[in-house]
């Protein structure tokens, strides 16, 4: 393959060229489209592109380490803002503090819809769980976004839930704002059931 050559160096100013091949950038944002989920039991979605929404974004650690033109913290916020004219934003860490739970709470009467994100991340999980149901709590109508389809990312009594499995990339940032906006109908599920009762009964058998 050459990866070998040149003792693997390649010249800087081609090193993008095979991340911008348009073969790579067409398969990457088909794979966005064909995986992301929906589980809408409550029917909060599609939102009008003028609805006031208030969109509380966790700084995954793929924006942080990349911190570049394509993943950045707010890359949800950004791509929200392409389709919906009326989007604000509080940006918290992956592991939020107490003050920057406040700094949520001080926010939230900015608007009845809240788009949250509930991300997990395999080197140090940190569900913010509780905070939605929190918000839930207060009547606010909440659209979940996270990259898990199980128990820690989508419990049950979350009604509204956008799967994605790449929440550092543009691409499938891109499909869950399409989503949250009716440009893009998911077409993508599971073959198991996730929820906590049927793991339970999965592993009995098994044993």
């Amino acid at each position: 393959m050459g990866l070998a050559e040149n003792g693997g160096k390649v010249d800087p100013a081609k090193a993008d060229e095979p991340f911008n091949d348009p073969f790579v950038v067409k398969t990457a944002n088909e794979a966005a489209r064909k995986s992301v989920m929906l589980k809408d039991s409550a029917s909060l979605l599609p939102i009008d592109a003028e609805e006031k929404i208030l969109l509380i974004e966790q700084i995954f650690p793929t924006h942080a380490f990349a911190a570049n033109m394509y993943s950045h913290p707010g890359l949800l916020w950004d791509e929200m803002c392409k389709i919906g004219s009326d989007v604000s934003s509080v940006e918290i860490p992956y592991f939020p503090s107490g003050n920057d739970l406040d700094r949520v709470r001080m926010r939230i009467g900015e608007a009845n819809t809240i788009v949250m994100t509930n991300y997990y991340y395999h080197k140090g999980a940190s569900s913010i769980s509780n905070v939605v149901r929190e918000i839930m709590d207060m009547g606010k109508k909440v659209i979940v976004v996270t990259n898990t389809p199980y128990e820690f990312g989508l419990p049950d009594d979350f009604p509204t839930g956008i799967i994605c499995f790449n929440p550092g990339s543009r691409e499938h940032m891109r499909a869950v704002a399409e989503v949250i906006y009716g440009k893009l109908k998911p077409t993508a599920g599971l073959s198991f059931d996730v929820n906590a009762d049927s793991l339970t009964e999965n592993r009995s058998s098994q044993d």
